[in-house]
């Protein structure tokens, strides 16, 4: 736990809002998906942390919802699927932990409570998340490195 990327000690947790948690299903290869926040469950053009035992295993970003999001890593072992959401996918079900799912939704003109003039990526905000967690922890979460 001492070289953990713990999510509490996270800077920017207090932006990032928990939508769901997975439950990987060993016998289906899926994530089971249990829904908390309806409403920001569907937002599009998000940044997300997936969390495991408290400690943060990987940082993404998608323009769809977290929905559809989860959806594709569950298509990992598909042919459609790409090599990172297989690997996801794979990890989570060796694991078998549950993982909680957290989302920054990025608003207009803003970022983590800076103003600016224009609206930034979903992809520049995911860089901009994990240059905070190398900041803060000095290393990348796991699921990062794939």
């Amino acid at each position: 736990m001492l070289n953990d990327i713990l999510y509490n000690s996270f800077s920017l947790k207090r932006y990032f809002i928990h939508v769901c948690d997975l439950m990987p299903n060993k016998e289906k290869k899926k994530l089971s998906i249990t829904i908390i926040d309806e409403e920001n469950y569907r937002i599009k053009n998000l940044v997300y942390i997936f969390v495991i035992d408290g400690t943060i295993y990987k940082v993404g970003e998608t323009k769809r919802s977290i929905r559809e999001r989860i959806n594709n890593y569950n298509s990992g072992n598909s042919k459609k699927s790409g090599s990172t959401n297989q690997e996801i996918l794979n990890d989570f079900i060796k694991k078998n932990k549950e993982v909680n799912v957290f989302i920054y939704s990025i608003p207009e003109n803003s970022i983590f409570g800076e103003k600016y003039y224009f609206t930034y990526s979903s992809k520049v905000v995911e860089l901009l998340t994990i240059a905070r967690i190398l900041n803060d922890f000095k290393k990348l979460p796991v699921g990062n490195k794939y």
